[in-house]
């Protein structure tokens, strides 16, 4: 069947709807291929959810990279962004496994949340989940294209799993010897039905990724060591990718306002506000401990009778 229509960029004016014409599936293949390297353009054209240019910058980003690593403040919107190219991602690629791991499988979960909240508010997203469940017992989305995002904690229970893509939410909890042990031997690359076909034999193998998001803790942790191998590696040119914004972001796109901040800091100690809110540990080596010396500073000195 061919359907006519206007404003294309077509010759004829002219576009070929048999899934079986040479036209539709070249088409096909270059919508596929833009949209898998543009997946935020994906989510804004498909989904109909419109991005701030840092979301864009971060998917984009995120997308490109084998390994990332991202640390923002609270309310930067890191969970549900993940959520979100999680849903993406596997919509993208068929037969896909998604892993989503945290130190306890409830923290997990926030990102189970979050596409609980995308599937009620998008409707083609909605109609690409066969089934969603999010308990206790089984924390699991499966697609109709047969990918799964699956919720597991960072123990010895979640041994077992395999991932073509890896996401750590508040990966700086983790423990990491089991995050070595346990959750690093999930990937694989991705198992498709035409990679079995003599053809594409010789085709190169997707490389599975990576994904750790956090808010600062402490640089005595080993999410600092982990980052700064990771900056390193970039600098080399290696396919790896780090990003992080701290609470003005969240001021500047309205998702808080300076007087809700000023409350926050004013409930919390300094150095948990410099952490997970103005990322000063990523700043300087030093700040840590500075901000250990000015909270040892006591404003009145009592000096005992002699």
């Amino acid at each position: 069947m061919a359907v006519k229509k206007r404003d294309t960029n077509c010759p004829t004016g002219t576009i070929i709807m048999d899934e079986n014409s040479d036209d539709y599936r070249k088409r096909m293949i270059d919508w596929c291929t833009f949209y898998r390297r543009n997946v935020h353009i994906f989510i804004q054209h498909y989904f109909g959810i419109q991005l701030y240019p840092y979301q864009k910058l971060w998917i984009y980003y995120m997308n490109k990279c084998d390994y990332f690593i991202s640390i923002a403040s609270r309310a930067s919107a890191k969970s549900w962004l993940i959520a979100l190219y999680a849903c993406a991602y596997a919509v993208l690629y068929p037969h896909v496994e998604i892993v989503v791991f945290s130190e306890t499988q409830k923290m997990a979960a926030i990102i189970m949340g979050k596409i609980e909240g995308l599937k009620a508010e998008c409707e083609p997203l909605s109609n690409e989940i066969e089934t969603l469940s999010n308990n206790s017992n089984v924390r699991a989305c499966v697609f109709y294209n047969t990918s799964t995002i699956k919720v597991v904690a960072c123990k010895e229970s979640g041994r077992g799993n395999r991932a073509n893509l890896i996401i750590g939410e508040e990966f700086a909890l983790v423990n990491k010897e089991n995050y070595d042990s346990i959750i690093k031997p999930f990937k694989v690359t991705r198992q498709t039905a035409f990679g079995m076909l003599p053809e594409w034999s010789e085709l190169k193998k997707e490389e599975p990724k990576e994904i750790l998001i956090s808010s600062a803790r402490h640089k005595g942790l080993w999410w600092y060591t982990e980052t700064v191998k990771l900056i390193k590696d970039l600098v080399l040119g290696k396919n790896v990718g780090f990003i992080a914004f701290d609470y003005l972001l969240s001021i500047y796109h309205g998702i808080k306002t300076l007087p809700m901040i000023e409350q926050e800091k004013s409930t919390m100690d300094l150095i948990t506000f410099y952490e997970e809110l103005a990322l000063i540990v990523l700043v300087h080596s030093n700040m840590f401990e500075k901000i250990l010396f000015e909270l040892l500073v006591v404003p009145k000195a009592y000096y005992a009778k002699t």
